[in-house]
C-alpha cells in the first residue's frame, strides 16, 4: 500500500465516522453502526494508530451501545479505553468511561453507571475538557431522574441546560429539557412538565432527532394523562409509537427496545 492509499483510506474513515456520529444523534442507529464499522475497517486497513484510531473505536462502541448491543459495545469501548490509557490521553479516557457508563445505564446496571460516570467526571475535570464534563454531568442527572431523585436532578439540570445552550450544543440542551420535564412529572408539577416537554418536542422535531422526539412525546403524554387529559395524552402516545417504529426499523435489532430509557416507549401499544 502506498502512502497516498493509506492517507486516502484514513480520510475516508474519518469522514465515515463523522457521518456515523450525525446518524447517531438523529437516532438512525443502524446507519450509525454501518458508518462506524466502515470507519473502523478503513483505519485497520490503513494501519494507522494514534488518537484518531481511538476516537473511531469510541464512536463505534457508542453507536453499538445506543442500539442496545451492549456486549459488542463493551468490547470496543474497553479497547478504546486501553488505547487511551496507553496514549495517556485524559480526554479520551474520560470519553471512554462516560460511554461505558452510558452502556451500563442502557442495560439497567445503574450502580456500574454511577461509578463510571464519577470516574469520567474526575478524569474529564483533570483534562479540562468542558464538553465531556457537561455531557457526563447530564448523564449523571439522567441517572438521578431514573432513580427517582427528582429534586436534586431538576436543580442541576437548569444550569446544565443553560451551559449547553451557551456552548451551542443543541442536542444536549434538548436532553436537559426532556429530563427537566420528566423530573417535574415525578414531582407532580404537571403544568411545568408540559411546558418543558412541549419545547423538547418542538426542538427535537425541528432537528430531526427521532429518539428525543419519541421520548418527549411519551413524557408529554404521561404528563397529560396524569393531569386528566386522556385524549391529548393518547395523541402524544401515538406520536411516540410512530417514532419508536422508525427507530426500531433503522436499528435492525430488537435489542434497542430493551434500553432502560426506551422500554416505556416501546411498551406502548400501536
Amino acid at each position: 500500500m502506498t502512502r497516498r492509499d493509506s492517507a486516502d483510506q484514513k480520510g475516508a474513515a474519518i469522514e465515515s465516522s463523522g457521518m456515523g456520529m450525525v446518524f447517531a444523534y438523529q437516532g438512525r442507529y443502524g446507519a450509525a453502526i454501518g458508518a462506524q464499522q466502515d470507519a473502523y475497517k478503513g483505519f485497520q486497513e490503513s494501519k494507522e494508530q494514534g488518537s484518531m484510531a481511538t476516537d473511531i473505536l469510541l464512536n463505534y462502541g457508542n453507536a453499538l451501545a445506543l442500539a442496545g448491543r451492549s456486549e459488542e459495545a463493551g468490547k470496543y469501548l474497553s479497547d478504546a479505553l486501553t488505547l487511551a490509557r496507553e496514549q495517556k490521553s485524559d480526554p479520551q479516557i474520560a470519553a471512554a468511561l462516560s460511554y461505558q457508563g452510558d452502556n451500563a445505564f442502557y442495560g439497567g446496571d445503574f450502580g456500574a453507571a454511577a461509578k463510571l460516570y464519577a470516574d469520567a467526571l474526575r478524569t474529564g475535570t483533570k483534562a479540562g475538557d468542558s464538553e465531556i464534563i457537561l455531557r457526563t454531568k447530564i448523564s449523571m442527572a439522567r441517572l438521578a431522574v431514573q432513580q427517582g431523585k427528582y429534586s436534586s436532578a431538576l436543580s442541576n439540570l437548569r444550569g446544565l441546560g443553560e451551559e449547553a445552550d451557551s456552548m451551542g450544543l443543541k442536542y444536549l440542551s434538548i436532553v436537559c429539557l426532556l429530563l427537566r420535564g420528566e423530573a417535574m412529572i415525578g414531582m407532580k408539577d404537571y403544568p411545568g412538565a408540559q411546558k418543558e416537554l412541549k419545547s423538547a418536542v418542538l426542538r427535537s422535531e425541528k432537528l430531526g432527532l427521532k429518539v428525543l422526539q419519541a421520548q418527549a412525546h411519551y413524557q408529554l403524554g404521561h404528563a397529560l394523562e396524569l393531569s386528566g387529559d386522556k385524549s391529548a395524552a393518547a395523541a402524544q402516545y401515538q406520536e411516540a409509537t410512530r417514532r419508536a417504529a422508525e427507530i426500531l426499523k433503522d436499528a435492525q435489532t430488537d435489542a434497542v427496545k430493551k434500553r432502560s430509557d426506551l422500554t416505556n416507549v416501546f411498551a406502548l401499544k400501536a
